[in-house]
């Protein structure tokens, strides 16, 4: 949202040139009602910055989408339609006289898209009334497509997603916030015992395996043992100031490979001075500019 909110904004919006004043108010009227209406959108829901949003927030997650143009029947204002990639049929290849077919995109024979191959449904759509769109991809000419993606070598045909150069280091950290988490619920698991100097109580109740309990504790549990029991825990060290440093230095991390500011991905503001977030957000501006 950090991404799309400073890309695109309240929207990126055209503007007439080489009019007189006379012609260009009254088109700037009328483009203005066309691009902020939902008469642009080719589900009748958003505008075109709506439209331009929801492109920029699939660029991010999915590394690519699809912008299908419906001509109107003016031939002047089409109808535009935002298409996750997951429509794209992929696994479509084929051999088309001199033109071929690769990941649901065909080609001529000087490696120019002629056409897409694209389902009308999504193919992860539930429903059996559905299936019969989701078996089969039509063709649609390339003058009515968009295929969207920001290419980062020559050659590249297919998007990769933003994500990917984080995808690791989050999971990793998610499994070392998971640990930190049942460490402490296993620290407080038990709150003391009580030694039972009579014999007549004692012991632990829930599921057993062999000498050891499986299961049936609880927090805050307090337990009786009997004369001659003795129960010792490992004493695992409380989440310190060296954890925190550990989840700043990957989430710095994180927010470097994603392109935004660690502020922005954090919103902890804690350890920023006025320099060092301006400096920072000077970069992240040039970034969203190219």
């Amino acid at each position: 949202q950090t991404i799309v909110s400073h890309t695109i904004g309240k929207g990126i919006m055209p503007k007439l040139e080489g009019l007189d004043d006379t012609l260009k108010a009254e088109g700037k009227k009328r483009l203005e009602q066309y691009l902020k209406s939902r008469a642009i959108d080719w589900r009748g829901r958003e505008s075109l910055g709506g439209l331009q949003r929801l492109v920029m927030a699939a660029l991010a997650s999915d590394g690519e989408v699809l912008v299908i143009l419906h001509p109107r029947g003016n031939g002047v204002y089409p109808q535009i339609e935002v298409l996750e990639i997951d429509h794209l049929d992929d696994g479509a290849y084929q051999a088309v006289g001199t033109s071929y077919v690769q990941d649901g995109i065909e080609y001529n024979e000087s490696g120019h898209r002629i056409a897409y191959h694209i389902y009308d449904v999504h193919p992860g759509s539930q429903g059996m009334i559905n299936w019969r769109s989701r078996a089969t991809s039509r063709r649609i000419d390339a003058r009515y497509v968009l295929h969207l993606y920001r290419q980062d070598r020559p050659g590249q045909e297919r998007g990769v997603s933003w994500l990917a150069p984080v995808s690791l280091p989050l999971q990793d950290l998610a499994d070392y916030e998971d640990a930190q988490l049942v460490r402490q619920q296993i620290g407080a698991m038990l709150a003391g015992f009580i030694m039972d100097q009579e014999g007549g109580a004692g012991g632990f109740e829930g599921q057993q395996g062999g000498d050891a309990l499986e299961g049936g504790l609880e927090p805050g549990t307090l337990k009786v043992l009997r004369p001659g029991q003795d129960v010792k825990f490992s004493d695992p060290p409380a989440i310190g100031a060296e954890a925190l440093d550990f989840i700043r230095i990957q989430l710095r991390g994180v927010a470097a490979g994603l392109g935004v500011t660690y502020e922005q991905l954090t919103g902890d503001y804690s350890s920023t001075n006025y320099s060092s977030a301006r400096a920072a957000l000077i970069e992240f501006r040039r970034r969203i500019e190219a």
